[in-house]
């Protein structure tokens, strides 16, 4: 979504925290329970914010990235593809070094889909790059398990694990 075609609503100011996740109607959470066909509307629509999410992304439009998977989350914040919502909006927040709301964004991702390798994966990139190596290797193995053949969390864990001996050899 490129800035001058998001509603004002969904600009993002990459300096400014994003805001919480709207309460689910579905849950419960003060609003009126939406209909089937409602929800099905809704999931549609969040999986067209969600491409154009995708296409933000493939153009290096981080910031339009994640305003378009913020709006994706807004209609669909607990539906059955939330937890990719999270984990791109994730991807998008590390290109931006933003990695402590990309760390938020990867739990809430395996926290909606625990065996989402996808989501353990951006979690350890965010946590490497917070310096939590333990934690890095941590959800590096858990991608690993679903995602055996992933190269890139092979690599970073590999990183993460010599980022762990050298801070070991340095207390020394």
């Amino acid at each position: 979504v490129a800035p001058s075609e998001a509603p004002s609503s969904l600009q993002v100011d990459s300096r400014r925290p994003l805001p919480p996740p709207a309460t689910s109607p579905t849950t419960g959470g003060g609003s009126p329970t939406k209909t089937r066909e409602q929800i099905r509307i809704d999931e549609k629509e969040a999986n067209r914010f969600k491409s154009k999410g995708n296409a933000a992304m493939a153009g290096r439009d981080y910031d339009g990235a994640i305003a378009a998977y913020t709006a994706a989350l807004e209609l669909c914040p607990d539906g059955p593809s939330s937890h990719v919502f999270y984990s791109n909006r994730a991807a998008a927040l590390c290109y931006l070094e933003r990695y402590e709301e990309a760390e938020v964004d990867s739990e809430i991702s395996i926290g909606l889909r625990p065996d989402y390798g996808k989501g353990w994966a951006r979690l350890g990139l965010s946590r490497f790059f917070l310096h939590d190596y333990n934690g890095a290797v941590l959800a590096y193995q858990e991608a690993l398990k679903y995602e055996p053949d992933n190269p890139a969390s092979r690599s970073y864990l590999q990183k993460a694990m010599r980022k762990l001996e050298e801070e070991a050899e340095d207390a020394f």
